[in-house]
């Protein structure tokens, strides 16, 4: 080993507290009796055996999980720091758990008949907390939402988590975003827009996309309306069956499928009985976007 260090401390000697720490970090490092680790993006030095009581140095050791298959959920915890839900999502998640766990199927659904597609426009996309299951199978979406609060939101937590996503501000009954889509979705949206304004959502949704391309709209069934909550039904403006979902989506499209969902399965049950609704459309009718 070799030379000591003084018995007296820094202070005593009138050197500054963190010029004392480097110098004791120096002596330490030239014993070798000390070793350089990155925690959480930060460098420590950690001290071996008893000289760390020895030279009076608080060194902060690696968090290690009892588990060594979970060590890279501490890790990444350290590093990236902990997923932020939006306005959405922390209030469903507080008031109603189970409900942010149906929202998220949804989503599941919609990914899954997806899968593979390179753009997809999601109409009313909220805080876009649901947008990073659709990118677990398509490569790129881009949010819509008439909202700035949730799409500001939306915007800085993709930022964050560096999500192949964009967010703008646009009402679909107004005005249908630029671009041509390989597929379009919009869950619980069309019973917020008014009756005489719905069109418009159906025929600029139309315009967006590519001539192949499908459309998954998703809402609740009126059916079910008496076991929604207050909050809900003060915004449930256009509530449909699914022959009234169904004959608006023909009025756009060839084709349309419609499923029906119970909680967070999926089936092709009767369609009264249902909660939630889901159509899948898809061939344009010629000239139905004008």
């Amino acid at each position: 080993m070799g030379e000591s260090i003084p018995g007296e401390s820094g202070e005593d000697r009138g050197i500054p507290e963190e010029q004392d720490c480097h110098r004791k970090i120096r002596h330490a490092r030239r014993d070798r009796c000390v070793c350089r680790v990155f925690i959480f993006g930060k460098c420590f030095f950690l001290l071996r055996g008893c000289f760390a009581d020895r030279w009076g140095l608080q060194v902060k050791a690696k968090i290690s999980s009892k588990e060594p298959q979970y060590q890279i959920q501490v890790d990444n915890l350290g590093k990236l720091g902990p997923v932020e839900m939006g306005p959405t999502a922390s209030h469903t998640w507080r008031s109603d758990p189970r409900r942010l766990l149906f929202l998220l199927s949804r989503y599941k659904f919609c990914s899954k008949l997806l899968a593979g597609k390179s753009n997809v426009l999601e109409a009313g996309c909220g805080d876009g907390f649901g947008t990073r299951i659709l990118l677990q199978t398509v490569e790129h979406v881009h949010g819509i939402d008439f909202d700035p609060i949730f799409i500001d939101w939306a915007k800085k937590h993709a930022e964050k988590e560096r999500l192949n996503c964009s967010f703008s501000v646009l009402d679909i009954t107004k005005k249908a975003p630029a671009g041509l889509f390989d597929a379009a979705v919009s869950l619980d949206l069309i019973e917020h827009i008014e009756p005489g304004k719905e069109p418009r959502f159906w025929k600029n949704i139309s315009r967006t996309l590519k001539k192949d391309a499908i459309f998954i709209a998703g809402t609740p069934n009126i059916a079910a309306s008496a076991h929604a909550s207050v909050w809900s039904r003060e915004g449930h403006i256009n509530l449909k069956s699914a022959d009234t979902l169904k004959a608006a989506a023909l009025k756009i499209f060839e084709n349309v499928f419609l499923f029906s969902m119970n909680d967070e399965v999926v089936h092709t049950g009767y369609h009264p009985m249902a909660h939630y609704l889901f159509a899948v459309c898809t061939g344009i009718r010629k000239g139905s976007g004008k």
